[in-house]
């Protein structure tokens, strides 16, 4: 250790042992309490997303299912808050437009939100969730069903096109879907 460090040390020492240290005079007598208050704020948090298969505690912001007209692509929605604030969670489904192809679409023939088939919206939006209550978690399992023969899609619309379902007439190639979800207070 070099002078400087050591000569600091020993200033240290001798400032902290109070040999600087100003007596305590009181003249009135009496010695009264201080006090010192100390405060903390938790901040409000809301995390959402599709639920991570591997890690249930995770949310994800996006997701890619493959192969969906041969098994009805199934996904996992949640949230976790510590918040009291209303709000609902919701989606839109767009049909399984074809990748190169303009005005080629797959319809979707149903929405299961947590084994139910509920109606959407006029505007065609599904509310998947909703709370008000502090601390709270929740995860509800949703299914999307491509339309594969003819009837009415999930919006009501009839369907007789061999081209608006999945069939062996239907135009070869990429087909998307997508999922949109969003929240708003209620």
């Amino acid at each position: 250790m070099n002078k400087k460090a050591i000569a600091l040390a020993l200033v240290l020492i001798i400032a902290m042992g109070g040999a600087f240290a100003a007596p305590l005079v009181v003249s009135t007598g009496t010695v009264t309490d201080v006090t010192a208050t100390l405060k903390a704020v938790i901040g409000g948090f809301f995390y959402h997303g599709f639920v991570n298969p591997v890690d249930f505690s995770e949310f994800n912001a996006t997701l890619e299912i493959t192969d969906a007209f041969a098994v009805d692509p199934v996904f996992t929605y949640g949230y976790e808050t510590n918040t009291s604030t209303a709000f609902g969670i919701y989606m839109e489904v767009s049909d399984f437009i074809h990748d190169t192809e303009t005005g080629v679409a797959i319809k979707i023939a149903d929405v299961e939100i947590g084994g139910a088939t509920p109606d959407p919206d006029t505007n065609g939006v599904y509310t998947l969730l909703t709370s008000a209550v502090s601390g709270q978690s929740e995860n509800v399992q949703v299914k999307i069903i491509p339309l594969k023969a003819s009837g009415t899609d999930h919006l009501g619309n009839t369907i007789s096109s061999q081209l608006e379902y999945v069939n062996n007439n239907a135009t070869p190639g990429g087909y998307t879907s997508t999922v949109t979800v969003s929240v708003a207070t209620v």
